[in-house]
């Protein structure tokens, strides 16, 4: 009873540290959950401004080289130059004004400007475009100067022009009439844009979906910061807007300051913002991208309020459930005991019910090796009753021979944990039999025993003896086979060699006395014995590599240096009798290989003689190629072809596409079959493309044996 009790405060304390530690566990995840989700907006928030003030700062830069590209192109235009020169010399001409005012006006409408107006080297205005239009003051006069005396063209600030108190920024670009190595001055245009049109909207549009987010472009002029561009929350501001550079708090402050990057502070409306600051590269602007603070950290109010909210309805849960088990504590526990002693009697009879039924005899052996449990099925194999075999030693069960081992092998059952092993036991009428035994350890009740698990393996015993019989005649056959084909091509050679040295001896004898006719007849006794020749070794090397008899002597094979080149010589008075043309090309270095050179040569032999026996005219090519780690020779011709359907079957032996007694090409459906077994005891690869009447490519990849 003190154990149970003892057992339900420890179960007590476990439930009530696991509602500790989860309590604590969903405040900390509340916590770093928050955190988590600041640190992850802001850094997606000030990602997204540096992209937004970037891609701004680019877009104004690109727009301003695109302007001052477009004055370059004005500045050395010899049409706009020479009709302004033109106009100068005559200005009361009716057709010079008009041409350098349509050409005036042409360019204005094409690069965008607001007005152009054409002055003298000595700042003497002579022509506006618009007519009405009046576009140069004292600042435009200071600046043309300066452009008209450095000869280059040059881009103003953003200014108010005293006049008609339009904003505008100028382009002041003189006019060079370049003629070989000079270059005469002929005025100086001043370009009007109004930054109002394209740079102040560009400038102000936002490319997310934002109530508060605003680019805007300052300037620092003495004390105060000058507002460039329109802004979203103060109408009319470009040159208008003006702030102290006191205030440190504002970005426009911090960019005159020299700041640049990510900052925190307030806009000029005293609202907190997150804002980026970039220079605009070769201007006095800085550009600044802001967002409003309160909404950049809205979406994080709403999580953090739902995270609490979350937070306190799971604290509560981990409450219930908590007090729920304490109070069921006891009667869980029980209920658990109970539940389990009902599974381990249930499990148990399962058990024991497998083992009495199974299929294999189960012997449960003590340390001294003495049987004190046996299933059904060996009480009905070893012929003894239950109470008989129980009590027995395992060594009564064993043959003679066997007896002398069995404690060496409970020794190394007992090290090992298990093994497996063959014996043969007796039966009680004295009957032996052998069987496999999986023995190992188990525990019951901290007591060590031998199970071991025995099946009758007499009829394996039987099919593994009528298969090594198999095998041993198997083997004397192929062995029989072998030397029957050898002893064939022994007793068909010898006649062979006797009918063409009497040929040779005849024909030697009487050339000079038979007629061509009759030596034709000593040509054709040549070509049959030779074919037969060839015929018996295609037959016995077929045989001894399908028998795995053939014997390799692997070695370094130069193809592209011997083995080719000499098959080549060979095969030159074939190709040429047909009229074909017979090319090699070899386009490696080293083109050597690790491979019998037997192989090969019957390998190429077969594959140059089949391409030249079946091209009636056209070419045969050979050629050595190498990629990443394979030789490769390809043997290409413009024969007569395979078809589709024939190729699953072309390397079979004695199979030829055009069969029977009236086929047009000789041969025994050999060759092809030879060349591939050659190749797979190689270590080499033989492929195939061809297409009917037009020809055919075999391809040999050598493989892994590359040096």
């Amino acid at each position: 009873m003190k154990n149970v009790q003892r057992r339900r405060s420890r179960l007590n304390f476990i439930i009530l540290s696991i509602f500790i530690t989860l309590t604590f566990g969903i405040i900390l995840a509340g916590y770093f959950y928050y955190h988590k989700h600041r640190n992850r907006l802001e850094f997606e928030i000030k990602k997204q401004l540096l992209s937004i003030s970037k891609y701004k700062s680019d877009q104004i830069s690109n727009w301003i080289g695109d302007r001052l590209r477009s004055a370059e192109i004005i500045s050395r235009a010899n049409p706009i130059n020479s009709s302004l020169q033109q106009y100068v010399i005559n200005s009361n001409e009716l057709i010079s004004q008009k041409n350098a005012t349509s050409m005036l006006d042409a360019y204005r409408k094409c690069y965008s400007f607001e007005s152009i107006s054409f002055v003298d080297p000595n700042f003497k205005q002579i022509l506006n475009i618009p007519l009405n239009k009046m576009t140069t003051d004292s600042f435009d006069k200071k600046n043309g100067s300066t452009a008209i005396a450095s000869k280059k063209v040059l881009f103003s600030d953003i200014h108010k022009n005293e006049m008609n108190g339009n904003t505008e920024i100028d382009i002041h670009v003189p006019m060079l009439k370049i003629s070989g190595r000079d270059t005469t001055l002929v005025g100086s245009l001043i370009c009007s844009i109004d930054p109002l049109e394209f740079l102040c909207p560009l400038i102000l549009s936002w490319p997310t979906l934002s109530n508060t987010g605003e680019s805007f472009i300052v300037r620092h002029e003495g004390n105060n910061l000058v507002y460039l561009s329109e802004l979203r929350f103060h109408k009319n501001a470009t040159l208008n807007f003006i702030q102290p550079d006191t205030d440190k708090n504002l970005p426009a402050a911090m960019a005159a300051d020299g700041k640049e990057g990510i900052v925190e502070g307030r806009d000029y409306r005293g609202v907190e913002v997150l804002a980026a600051i970039r220079h605009i590269p070769n201007t006095p602007w800085f550009l600044v991208s802001k967002e409003d603070k309160d909404e950049i950290y809205a979406p994080l109010k709403r999580s953090t309020y739902i995270a609490t909210i979350v937070t306190f309805l799971l604290l509560i849960s981990s409450g219930s459930i908590t007090g729920f088990f304490l109070r069921k504590n006891n009667l869980l526990f029980y209920k658990e005991l109970y539940q389990a002693e009902l599974e381990k009697n249930i499990l148990k009879q399962h058990f024991n019910y497998l083992i009495k039924y199974a299929n294999d005899i189960i012997l449960l052996l003590n340390q001294d090796g003495i049987i004190v449990e046996a299933n059904d099925k060996a009480i009905s194999t070893y012929g003894y009753t239950k109470e008989e075999l129980l009590g027995k030693n395992i060594k009564d069960l064993l043959d003679t021979a066997s007896r002398d081992s069995v404690f060496e092998q409970m020794t190394e059952v007992y090290r090992s944990g298990g093994l497996l092993l063959e014996n043969i036991h007796k039966k009680k009428d004295g009957t032996l039999f052998p069987v496999e035994i999986s023995a190992r350890v188990i525990e019951i009740e901290n007591v060590k025993y031998y199970q071991g698990i025995i099946r009758d393996i007499t009829e394996r015993k039987k099919d593994e003896e009528m298969l090594t019989a198999a095998l041993v005649k198997a083997q004397a056959s192929d062995k029989l086979k072998s030397e029957f084909l050898s002893q064939m091509s022994h007793e068909v050679r010898t006649p062979l060699n006797a009918v063409l040295g009497f040929s040779s001896f005849i024909k030697s004898e009487f050339e000079d006395k038979l007629g061509k006719e009759y030596l034709d007849v000593f040509s054709g006794i040549e070509h049959g014995c030779k074919r037969i020749t060839k015929t018996m070794d295609s037959i016995l090397n077929i045989s001894q590599l399908y028998a795995g008899t053939f014997d390799l002597q692997i070695i370094r094979v130069d193809l592209g240096g011997y083995i080719i080149p000499k098959l080549i010589t060979e095969y030159s008075l074939a190709a040429n009798a047909k009229n074909l043309e017979f090319r090699f090309r070899n386009l490696v270095k080293d083109s050597t290989v690790s491979s019998d050179q037997y192989c090969v040569e019957q390998i190429f032999s077969n594959l140059i003689d089949n391409s030249i026996k079946f091209t009636d005219k056209g070419f045969v090519e050979v050629r050595i190629l190498k990629d990443a780690s394979n030789v490769i020779v390809e043997i290409e011709d413009s024969g007569i072809g395979i078809s589709n359907e024939f190729i699953p079957k072309l390397f079979e032996p004695f199979v030829q596409e055009d069969r029977g007694y009236s086929r047009k090409y000789e041969g025994n459906g050999l060759g092809l079959a030879l060349a591939k077994k050659y190749c797979e005891v190689n270590n080499a690869v033989i492929e195939v493309e061809s297409e009917k009447n037009v020809g055919s490519t075999f391809r040999v990849k050598f493989n892994e044996r590359i040096v």
